[in-house]
């Protein structure tokens, strides 16, 4: 599953957790080191508000689910659309993966299938004279069953003779 549409994950490198600053750790400018207790810290704040706000926001579907809302309504693709923005937000700040993320958030399917359904398959009525075929082998079968021979004559002749 790819977590958000239209975000790439090329510019987010993994998140190196080495307890030294030694100057060999590369780390882009716009990224975090879970190295200290204080960067720990807030990467442990951090997540717990992406959480926060993915659980806010995946109880919101299921109420609009709850009450009849229709899957592929604008509501859910803003909802869907916020959670995307959350985990990517985190993403680039610390340097994890977005797919490791999107992983341990098993709403964020469900969410999506509701944002972006599926189309389904048109139903195609059965064709008329293979419904009326298949009912007159029916009644014929019925008729035979219960008299023979004699139960189809009867049958026909009844309807005929109205």
């Amino acid at each position: 599953m790819k977590p958000c549409h239209g975000a790439s994950d090329d510019r987010v490198t993994p998140m190196t957790l080495q307890h030294d600053n030694s100057a060999s750790q590369a780390v882009a400018p716009n990224q975090r080191q879970a190295t200290g207790l204080i960067s720990r810290t807030r990467l442990y704040l951090d997540r717990r508000r992406m959480n926060r706000d993915l659980a806010r926001w995946f109880a919101a579907a299921r109420d609009f689910k709850a009450n009849g809302l229709p899957a592929g309504s604008p509501a859910y693709q803003q909802l869907y659309q916020q959670s995307c923005e959350s985990i990517t937000r985190l993403s680039h700040t610390w340097g994890i993966g977005r797919d490791k993320i999107a992983v341990e958030m098993p709403g964020l399917y469900s969410l999506q299938k509701l944002a972006h359904p599926e189309p389904q398959a048109a139903r195609k009525m059965p064709n008329p004279f293979v419904m009326f075929l298949a009912l007159a082998l029916v009644l014929c079968g019925l008729a035979a069953a219960l008299g023979g021979a004699s139960g189809i004559y009867h049958l026909v002749e009844g309807t005929i003779a109205r």
